[in-house]
Order: C-alpha cells, then sequence, then structure tokens
C-alpha cells in the first residue's frame, strides 16, 4: 500500500483489476506513453518511476484502498 510499484508489479495490478494502459491513463490524467514508461522492465532506457500520488489514485479507484487509508498515509 505504501511502496510504490515497480514496473511489473504495476503491471500485475493493472492485469490483475482489468484496467487497460488507456483506463490507467484516464484516471491519473496521463497519457498512454507514460503508463507504458512507469510499467517497462527495469532495465528499459525509457522506464518511469511511478509517482506516488498516481498509484494512490489507481489504488482508490478499485477500491483496494479506502480514503481512511489514504488520510493515514498523508497523517504519517
Amino acid at each position: 500500500m505504501y511502496e510504490i510499484p515497480n514496473g511489473e508489479e504495476l503491471r500485475e495490478f493493472l492485469k490483475k483489476h482489468s484496467l487497460t494502459g488507456a483506463a490507467a491513463a484516464a484516471i491519473v490524467g496521463v497519457d498512454t506513453r507514460t503508463i507504458r514508461k512507469w510499467t517497462a522492465s527495469a532495465k528499459a532506457d525509457n522506464r518511469r518511476a511511478t509517482p506516488w500520488r498516481a498509484w494512490v489514485l489507481l489504488q482508490l479507484f478499485v477500491d483496494e484502498i479506502g480514503l481512511a487509508d489514504y488520510r493515514m498515509m498523508i497523517q504519517g
């Protein structure tokens, strides 16, 4: 919940929740190229880390975390 996933973990998360790259992009407000960069292999030159806020939005969207969990995260 608190750790940002690597590319493979994010791919598995999207697959588990039947989210396409386009759907994930729409949820977090980025384009599909950005999702591809977040889900790229660690060895890929274009690999980028998923921003924490995007990871939280995706988890909220699929009800993997609730608002109470989010409040706990930001209050430390």
